[in-house]
This record gives C-alpha cells, structure tokens and sequence, in this order.
C-alpha cells in the first residue's frame, strides 16, 4: 500500500492518493486500536487526564501566553514549525490545543464507557 500511495504522489494522482491514504490510515488504526485504547484507559494516566481537564478549565490563556514566548520554542520543533507556518498568534495557538485537549478526554471517556466498540 505504501508502493502504490507513493507511485500517485509521485503523478500527482490526488484521487488514488486519498483513497490510498484512508486505507493506509484504516490499517494503521486495526494494527494499534488494542494497545491504544490500553494505554488510554490505564489507570497511571488518570492523573495525567485529570490534570489535563483541570487545566482547560482555567482557561487563563493570555496568563499562559506570558510564561510562553514563540522566540523561547524549541527550533524546528512542531509548535515552532507551525507556529511560524501559519502565522498563528500564541494565544490562538493555545486556545487551538486547549479544543485539541478537551477532543482526547470526551473521546477517553466515550472509549471508557464502550471498550468493546471502539
């Protein structure tokens, strides 16, 4: 699949791309989903998971952005990449990780409440 994802970038086939990706991605998702939904539903990530939902209920972003500045970033890390890429401001930019983390929880408790169908 990989071979055959390669040869449509490689004509530009952006139909046979997408197709192939999205197989690609199914096939990822079946060879991971159990050691995934595992580690998501581990006990020793409770804590990590709490503290992550505390902290979007703080919602203090712009007090977050004062301890973050975009030139302290690792350079070429992926915050620092996109950042500069998209030409986001900070505080956007933690705003758009604050609706990133809250996605996770609602998708850990879903996963929680219904193992069997994932």
């Amino acid at each position: 699949m990989i071979r055959i994802y390669s040869r449509f970038c490689l004509t530009s086939d952006e139909e046979g791309m997408l197709e192939t990706y999205s197989i690609l991605n199914f096939f990822i998702f079946e060879y991971n989903k159990e050691k995934c939904i595992k580690r998501i539903l581990n006990p020793l990530f409770n804590e990590a998971f709490s503290n992550l939902v505390n902290l979007i209920h703080r919602d203090d972003v712009e007090n977050i952005c004062q301890n973050i500045t975009v030139g302290r970033l690792n350079k070429g890390s992926v915050d620092d990449v996109y950042l500069k890429e998209t030409t986001m401001p900070l505080n956007d930019y933690i705003r758009v990780l604050f609706d990133w983390i809250k996605d996770r929880t609602l998708h850990r408790n879903s996963i929680a409440k219904d193992k069997n169908n994932p």
